[in-house]
């Protein structure tokens, strides 16, 4: 085919692609490379082709087989990068990018590509300076001056950040990203109407894309609006996305009926798993989950891990980044991991994934704790709360897409911050007035906030109030135009004390200790800044709403047994703050014993809050059996006849008779090929026995759980685990026995670190009966029983060192 002939079908090939026929493409981008596999252009057209038809790997694939054979090829290496991008590579995207500019530094998409990818990993000068390349090149181009716009945010440049927004809608109206960028920057300043203005400007422009919408109906929620009028933008939001999605199939007649009596398998969806409220408040929750009831899942969808997402895997059988990974993808991994209940953690929050929730992977869905409000959706099955936050007498139902399942006390879960600062003296000691103080962030401070907490200021002359937010005061300008707002109702510049973001969390904390009297905010009440500033031995005033978002602040005053600091109207409100402001001893005996009241409260009693959420789950799965017919059968886990039932023997070599043998290494007598985490392969419950000598203890740490819940699946209820391991107790004591010889001492530092004669005999992990037993209960194993001996096989079972069993034996029952 003669390079004329190529380029034809290339071009006719970027009709039918630019037309929406990505598949029609591809077929003409694959003749192409057929017929000319050396010509660089035919595998990138062919990768842009599949990246539509969301073939990320092959695309990849043809984008480096183009840059292979043109190494300065500037497009391969700028499409690249946003596939990689996409993918949450950031390191190599970044280098692709800055290839195709080191080829061609007039690359507009790659400046804007860059900047973005530069402002997601936190390097907002970087991405200032690309985004400002980028205007240079295209001063008309609304989505390079919005890149300016978020970065001068992030780098506390509050004014330019506006006027950069508001000069990118200008630009090019028809753009939608601008406006929600300039939505959320003038919400964080409490420019209320300007904001939904540029929210529903976002709408009109936005075509098949909910995200407006969504980010309108969650800046609601901290607007004094109607229930009604906040409902109907949340319903708005459900709507859409099944507009967009289109209706539920319609389920099979079934078979079965499923048994409402055994463990469940429940996914957790969230992009906070770390440094942030719902990372704080998940964990003690979670961590009370009855294992031998609840198999638990994670869905972690952001792109970086931290020191709170370690503390949070361990609580999980499953753990799985579904960060960059499409709707369809995870939907059929969960149901892959046969989910009965999955709980969303996100609501209408940055980054969640309702439009997932919107395809049903589960049966039964909850959403729970990270958002204040309904969804909106119409397969979102269950909003957990408590009996404070939507009072039954309420009919919040009324307001919700969801049924409402209310806890017996506390929905929230606190976990104090590790090693906080100890409880300071009240302030109004030293400066010999009150200073009252707010850490909520400053959109949550409404213009009805503002003017009661003015009153509270006239009413208490001497008073200070000292303000502190991470968003909406990065700059002095910001921080001056807050203080103005008081101002302007006749409050001296001097009596209030506004501060940003402070670094570290014992800077932050220790600012409690400058508060006498924390105030919280409506209709919007602070959740983490209210357990914080109780914590820090501060009492906390808070107005009783209308809604969940508005009631907050009663469910933890309730739950730590603080209900004279809840007022019932703004005049309440001023009552209790003039009351605590005129009892400085009240004041002391308060916050010296605040930090025990907390510990002692429903509150922090995260045993407590996990039974009630584990009775919640196995309600909502009991109501949902409920509906199948009861001439169905019931689903059973027990296999009516034994006789495909496997005795799996895990281990090195040959099995027995009468076991099949699964190995590292291909040989006579084996049966499977593999190790302890290649067990996918076999089908739930099908082994009555499983045996396990001295191969545990070459697992990670990490690999642990997931090893031991895919044997607790294969394993038939009933059936047994045979496991043995080095006992690292018995080693221990062995090895600090200083009559035993260097040569004795020797044979005992190799076991418990293993010959290493071979990669595979070698231990990365010590097992004790306390450890091993814990991590079986954690993946839902009820009976363990410490035995000397299996009486099966002479091996590993078996070993002694200088007279002594080294072996801890186990035989477990599912």
């Amino acid at each position: 085919m003669s390079s004329l002939e190529l380029e034809d079908l290339l071009a006719k090939g970027d009709e039918l692609r630019d037309a929406g026929d990505a598949a029609g493409a591809m077929d003409l981008y694959a003749k192409v490379v057929a017929s000319a596999p050396g010509f660089a252009k035919g595998h990138y057209k062919l990768a842009t082709a599949k990246a539509r038809m969301g073939l990320s790997d092959d695309a990849e694939k043809c984008y480096r087989e183009a840059l292979h054979l043109s190494p300065f090829y500037v497009e391969a290496h700028g499409n690249l990068g946003v596939l990689l991008y996409g993918r949450g590579d950031w390191d190599e995207a970044e280098r692709c990018y800055r290839n195709a500019l080191a080829n061609d530094p007039g690359y507009f998409e790659a400046h804007v590509n860059l900047s973005a990818l530069l402002f997601v990993v936190s390097r907002f000068l970087e991405s200032l300076y690309f985004a400002r390349r980028a205007i240079e090149l295209n001063p008309r181009s609304a989505i390079a001056l919005e890149r300016a716009g978020l970065a001068l945010g992030r780098l506390g440049r509050v004014g330019e950040s506006l006027a950069e927004l508001r000069r990118a809608t200008e630009t090019d109206p028809s753009v939608a990203t601008p406006w929600m960028s300039l939505g959320s920057a003038l919400q964080a300043l409490g420019r209320d109407e300007e904001s939904d203005a540029a929210y529903v400007s976002a709408i009109g422009v936005a075509k098949d894309d909910p995200v407006p919408c969504e980010n309108r109906a969650f800046w609601s929620n901290y607007r004094q609006q109607s229930r009604e009028a906040v409902w109907q933008l949340h319903r708005d939001v459900g709507r859409w996305i099944r507009d967009i999605l289109g209706p539920l199939s319609a389920p099979e007649p079934p078979s079965w009926r499923p048994d409402p009596g055994r463990r469940l398998r429940v996914g957790f969806v969230s992009p906070d798993f770390r440094r942030h409220s719902v990372g704080y408040f998940v964990h003690g929750a979670l961590g009370h989950l009855s294992r031998q009831q609840f198999q638990l899942h994670a869905y972690f969808d952001f792109h970086t891990e931290d020191y709170v997402t370690a503390r949070l895997k361990p609580l999980f059988n499953q753990w799985c980044d579904i960060y960059s990974k499409t709707d369809d993808v995870v939907y059929d991994q969960i149901r892959r991991d046969r989910i009965d209940i999955l709980v969303d953690l996100a609501g209408l929050s940055a980054g969640n994934r309702l439009r997932l929730f919107g395809r049903r992977p589960a049966p039964v869905q909850v959403t729970y704790l990270g958002y204040p409000n309904t969804t909106g959706l119409d397969c979102m099955d269950y909003r957990l709360t408590d009996r404070w936050a939507d009072p039954d007498e309420d009919k919040d139902e009324a307001f919700h897409s969801e049924a409402l399942w209310r806890l017996p006390n506390s929905f929230l879960c606190y976990s104090a911050p590790l090693d906080a600062l100890e409880v300071s003296e009240p302030p109004v000691l030293r400066n010999g007035f009150v200073t009252f103080g707010s850490f909520n962030n400053r959109i949550k401070i409404s213009d009805p906030c503002l003017e009661i907490w003015v009153r509270v200021l006239k009413e208490i002359p001497s008073s200070r109030l000292l303000l502190k937010s991470i968003q909406g005061t990065e700059d002095e300008g910001s921080r001056e135009e807050l203080r103005d707002r008081f101002v302007e109702h006749g409050i001296d510049a001097s009596r209030v004390e506004v501060h940003g973001y402070v670094e570290g969390i014992d800077s932050h904390l220790g600012m409690y200790g400058r508060i006498d009297i924390a105030l919280d905010t409506f209709p919007y009440n602070g959740t983490t800044t209210t357990c914080e500033a109780l914590w820090m031995g501060v009492p906390v005033i808070c107005l009783k709403g209308d809604r969940h978002a508005a009631r907050v602040g009663e469910s933890l005053l309730a739950n730590v047994g603080l209900p004279e600091l809840l007022a019932r109207s703004p005049d309440d409100y001023l009552k209790i703050a003039g009351k605590f402001a005129a009892d400085p001893q009240g004041l002391v005996d308060l916050r010296s014993g605040l930090r025990g009241r907390m510990r002692a409260s429903r509150l922090m009693d995260s045993r407590a809050i996990g039974l009630e959420i584990g009775e919640a789950l196995r309600g909502m799965w009991s109501r949902y059996c409920s509906q199948f017919p009861d001439a169905l059968p019931i689903e059973s886990n027990v296999m009516e006849s034994t006789e495909d039932l496997l005795r799996l023997h895990l281990g090195d070599g040959a099995a027995p008779d009468g076991w099949k043998a699964m190995a590292s290494d291909r040989s006579e007598g084996v049966d499977f090929v593999g190790d302890l985490r290649a067990l996918s392969s076999f089908r739930d419950d099908s082994c009555a026995e499983i045996y396990a000598a001295h191969v545990l203890q070459r697992l990670t740490p990490h690999d642990m759980l997931p090893a031991l819940n895919d044997i607790h699946r294969i394993l038939v209820p009933g059936g047994t685990l045979y496991l043995s391991v080095p006992d690292f107790d018995e080693l221990i004591a062995l090895y600090a026995n200083t009559e035993l010889s260097r040569a004795e001492r020797f044979n005992v530092m190799r076991a418990i670190f293993g010959t290493q004669d071979e990669s595979r005999d070698l231990h990365r992990i010590g097992l004790g009966f306390d450890f091993l037993e814990d991590y079986l209960a954690d993946v839902g194993f009820t009976s363990v029983e410490h035995v000397e001996s299996f009486g099966l096989f002479d091996d590993s079972s078996e070993a002694r060192l200088c007279g002594q069993r080294i072996s801890l034996n186990l035989i477990v029952t599912k």
